[in-house]
C-alpha cells in the first residue's frame, strides 16, 4: 500500500503511453467469458461489452493507463493504452484518493 503511494508520477500529470505490461498470470474468468463471447457474438450486443482477456492481479500505478482519473481506468488491463501528449494533463488528484483511503483505513500513521 505504501509503496503504490509513493509510486505516482511527478507534476504535471501529462498523459502517457503504457505499453503492454511485463507478462502476468491471466485470469480464468476473464479467458471463459471471452472466449464464450468469441464463440456466441451476439452475446457482446446483448450485453453492449466486450470482454479482454485480464490479469489475476491488478498491476502497480506505475504500469496502468493514463486518464482524467486513475481509478476510471482497468488495473487489470494487459493491452497497450494511452497516448503520449504533454498537451493534456490529468487533473492530478489521484494520489489524493489513494491518501486519504490509506489514512481511514489505518496504513498511514498521523505523521505521514
Amino acid at each position: 500500500m505504501l509503496e503504490d503511494l509513493t509510486d505516482f508520477r511527478d507534476a504535471p500529470n501529462t498523459r502517457y503511453r503504457v505499453v503492454p505490461p511485463p507478462p502476468a498470470q491471466i485470469d480464468p474468468i476473464s479467458v471463459f467469458l471471452h472466449d464464450l463471447q468469441e464463440r456466441y457474438p451476439w452475446l457482446i450486443q446483448l450485453f453492449n461489452w466486450h470482454v479482454k482477456y485480464q490479469a489475476l492481479d491488478a498491476y502497480p500505478v506505475l504500469q496502468q493507463c493514463s486518464w482524467d482519473f486513475l481509478w476510471q481506468g482497468n488495473p487489470w488491463n494487459m493491452n497497450p493504452c494511452g497516448t503520449d501528449d504533454p498537451r493534456y494533463v490529468n487533473a492530478g488528484v489521484d494520489y489524493l484518493v489513494a491518501y486519504w483511503m490509506a489514512s481511514a483505513y489505518g496504513y498511514l500513521a498521523k505523521d505521514q
